[in-house]
């Protein structure tokens, strides 16, 4: 039974090896860079995984309104998601295993210091949100709820745009700007604006935790599942995990997920 076993796997993992897997990403730093030198903790942490395991793996780099189509389709293999963009889906196969942990942070103007604990401290407020997930469509939809219908949400898109944000904050053209609190503190470490604006953590939209997600027949699946997570334990009790986040100025998501 053992050698059956064995078997079993030497040709589960040669057929892995057989091909190449698309791993669709969308952009934003810390989690996926695709500029200034650094590639992401993420892609840092599976290009070793899948070296080890001897799988060749592309990473596509996938606007986040496109990566569930881009699955769908067949154009990427499998992609990264928030839980919360994945919540209700019928047509994926969630991972057991993450990767980091989403939360909101909220750019304002130096000086203003602001308390959101809830939709209703947004009443009034000029905010400018990033298009494609499903929390920011929920937060605009409660927006204008609370708004009675007026439109105080602009959706700011195209390059450079979490420098943008922070800019146009301390220009005073909105109040708030609400994106991924990670991704917004990794762009703020560095921006010329720090002196006009503040950066604030917030639990408005939660905590979603990060995984991949992919149609259900990816047979890659069980193996990450099982040896990714192991690969990321044993990381992290090494002290391996934190030196690799050190460099992105971010914790490790365990300490949000059991706080």
């Amino acid at each position: 039974m053992m050698k059956l076993f064995v078997l079993f796997f030497l040709i589960s993992s040669s057929c892995f090896a057989q091909r190449e897997y698309k791993i669709a990403l969308s952009s934003g730093c810390p989690y996926y860079c695709t500029e200034g030198g650094k590639q992401g903790y993420i892609v840092d942490l599976l290009q070793e995984f899948f070296k080890q395991k001897k799988i060749e793996v592309k990473f596509v780099t996938t606007p986040y309104a496109r990566l569930e189509d881009s699955v769908l389709r067949g154009d990427n293999d499998i992609a990264l998601f928030t839980s919360f963009d994945l919540r209700n889906s019928k047509e994926f196969e969630i991972y057991d295993v993450t990767l980091g942990v989403s939360s909101a942070g909220i750019i304002s103007k130096t000086g203003t210091d602001p308390v959101i604990l809830d939709i209703i401290d947004l009443k009034g407020k000029s905010i400018f949100l990033m298009p494609g997930s499903k929390v920011n469509e929920l937060l605009l939809d409660r927006i204008n709820k609370i708004n009675q219908g007026k439109s105080m949400v602009q959706f700011i898109t195209g390059s450079r745009i979490h420098d943008r944000l922070i800019e146009l904050i301390a220009l005073g053209r909105a109040d708030y700007a609400i994106d991924d609190y990670n991704v917004l503190k990794y762009f703020y470490s560095t921006s010329d604006f720090r002196d006009k604006t503040l950066l604030t953590p917030s639990s408005i939209s939660g905590y979603s935790p990060i995984k991949f997600a992919s149609k259900k027949s990816l047979p890659i699946k069980n193996l990450i599942e099982s040896d990714l997570k192991r690969f990321i334990n044993n990381y992290r009790k090494s002290g391996k995990l934190q030196k690799l986040l050190n460099n992105y100025n971010i914790i490790d998501w365990n300490i949000v997920l059991t706080r």
